[in-house]
């Protein structure tokens, strides 16, 4: 069974406020039944995406290594809205203008056979990202973290998404900027299978 499994540390209510540090530390860990983030239809064609209007704080004003709740809340916004014009989720920019993320996963892109990665210094560097990352340079595709502007978008043969709960996703659009390909994705989706579903990727 495919599952998702989802810690949550908070601080418990015997003080009200913002000072907090006679407060207990409460944990919950949440499972249920999830194959994925994306449907079955998104992974064979890939998923759409559209831009989003709110962007990734600067690294002073949030705790952005970190999977702090609070900042999920325009992650939430950015998804409703694309999901109302009909895209799967939304890409966001960061507070500099700069290609960041999707709402709950780590994008990648791949021109000539090479991976371009935002650098990770205001958003989440994901678990999943970091194993793509590796699992590509183990295969011998560079892989070059750096700053990646909207404008360039259109100059990419492929993109794709990775995360906990998205797992290996191929983008098929990003605003009107269409993603052909799909021969680096396909191996990286087929690699992370067999990194962490060894059984079930031998079985397939």
């Amino acid at each position: 069974v495919d599952a998702y499994m989802r810690p949550v540390a908070f601080r418990g209510s015997a003080e009200l406020g913002l000072g907090a540090h006679n407060n207990p530390v409460h944990v919950a860990i949440a499972a249920w039944e999830w194959p994925s983030l994306f449907s079955h239809e998104d992974k064979l064609k890939g998923t759409r995406l559209a831009l989003s209007d709110w962007r990734r704080p600067a690294p002073t004003s949030a705790p952005f290594a970190s999977k702090a709740a609070g900042l999920y809340m325009i992650c939430t916004l950015s998804k409703h809205a694309a999901e109302a014009r009909g895209f799967a989720d939304a890409m966001m920019l960061d507070y500099r203008g700069q290609i960041a993320e999707a709402t709950g996963a780590n994008v990648f892109f791949v021109k000539d056979g090479e991976i371009h990665t935002p650098i990770p210094d205001c958003f989440l560097d994901g678990i999943t990202r970091r194993t793509v990352i590796g699992l590509a340079r183990e295969a011998g595709i560079k892989v070059t973290e750096r700053v990646i502007m909207p404008e360039e978008l259109g100059n990419f043969d492929e993109c794709f998404l990775t995360g906990s709960a998205a797992e290996v996703v191929p983008v098929a659009e990003i605003e009107g900027n269409i993603f052909p390909e799909r021969e680096i994705c396909s191996a990286m989706m087929k690699a992370y299978s067999a990194e962490v579903q060894p059984k079930k990727a031998a079985a397939e």
